[in-house]
């Protein structure tokens, strides 16, 4: 609401055709620069796989069934779907996904 306050002010005072103080204006930047450094980062691409591989949404639901599937079996071959989603899955998914890996790899060596 600062940048909004600070804006009116300015106008007010070029519609009157007096001149803004120094502090109004000060003001009205830095909210302005508040303001776009918000919009910044809503400008920012969602992370994606490291690979920058694109898979479509019914490829990752495929894997992450063959892993579910895998693991219920005590599958070995859990390890290779993991691999599998780490190119696919969205980086925020990948600290499960080692968690994970980390709890195959404990039943591999046991």
């Amino acid at each position: 609401m600062q940048g909004v306050y600070s804006a009116k002010v300015l106008e007010d005072c070029y519609a009157q055709n007096t001149p803004a103080d120094a502090p109004d204006f000060k003001r009205f930047c830095a909210a302005m620069r508040r303001i776009l450094e918000s919009l910044s980062a809503l400008n920012q691409p969602l992370p994606g796989p490291e690979s920058g591989k694109k898979v479509p949404m019914e490829a990752q639901l495929v894997l992450l069934d063959e892993l579910g599937e895998l693991l219920r079996q005590d599958d070995a071959s859990a390890g290779r779907v993991l691999l599998e989603l780490a190119t696919c899955l969205d980086v925020r998914h990948q600290e499960t996904l080692q968690h994970v890996r980390d709890l195959v790899d404990d039943v591999d060596n046991d």
